[in-house]
């Protein structure tokens, strides 16, 4: 419910979702994994929306028919937002943040 009709999320609007392991300040923190220097909020957007598909496929994999139309529809928005974002060159933004969220 809290995913736009584009196919992203927000920092602020998954905050309180993610739960404590995976605070705002981690995850502003963590960007740096996929952009040089200051994040722009769309590359910020790009991130937070893999990180809730990562936090999806890997926290809820037994739910999968509840939320593999919305994850289809954000890798979709993610592919057309990173031609035109700002981010490290070669970086897969889905499988980073797998990562991060399996860390955390």
């Amino acid at each position: 419910m809290k995913q736009k009709a584009s196919g992203s999320w927000t920092l602020g609007e998954v905050s309180n979702l993610l739960g404590s392991s995976l605070s705002p300040e981690a995850i502003k923190k963590a960007i740096a994994v996929v952009v040089d220097g200051d994040a722009s909020a769309d590359a910020e957007a790009i991130w937070v929306t893999a990180i809730v598909i990562a936090f999806l496929e890997a926290r809820f994999p037994d739910q999968k028919t509840n939320w593999d139309l919305v994850v289809k529809k954000a890798k979709r928005w993610i592919a057309k937002q990173v031609k035109t974002v700002q981010l490290k060159s070669g970086v897969d933004v889905v499988s980073e943040a797998a990562k991060f969220v399996a860390a955390n």
